[in-house]
């Protein structure tokens, strides 16, 4: 496992655990992370900043569908998922959002046929994409 891979590992067991207590990301530390991203694309990588567009795209479409869905899938998952998308690129953001979003279908069809829980609870997602992300590291 690489730098990149720990810190984008640790920030997303950080938020996972804000998630399952608060149902709230840690603002800063992701914003701080995104922006990291950002300037170590632009003066170590030495990628012009409209490379980084196609990488936002993943957070840009759940940041949208927060917005229509006047925040059901919350701003915070949307953020995360946008600053991943900084360090890991367009297509293991994409992966790692889909399988995450797979899973928690998994985990709430299953609840809720097991009548855990209503069609309207609420269900932390970034644990869903720290799973998706660590499977992501261990199959490649």
């Amino acid at each position: 496992m690489d730098w990149k891979n720990l810190i984008t590992f640790a920030l997303l067991i950080i938020n996972s655990w804000r998630d399952l207590r608060s149902r709230e990301i840690c603002f800063i530390p992701t914003v701080i992370y995104g922006l990291a991203g950002i300037l170590y694309k632009f003066f170590t990588a030495g990628h012009p900043l409209y490379n980084l567009i196609p990488d936002l795209i993943p957070g840009l479409f759940l940041l949208l569908i927060g917005k229509i869905s006047r925040e059901k899938v919350g701003y915070g998952d949307g953020l995360v998922i946008l600053t991943t998308g900084i360090w890991i690129g367009f297509t293991d953001c994409l992966l790692t959002l889909t399988t995450g979003l797979f899973m928690a279908f998994i985990f709430s069809a299953v609840l809720l046929a097991l009548k855990k829980f209503k069609g309207d609870t609420e269900l932390p997602f970034i644990p869903f994409l720290l799973f998706s992300y660590l499977g992501r590291m261990f199959l490649s």
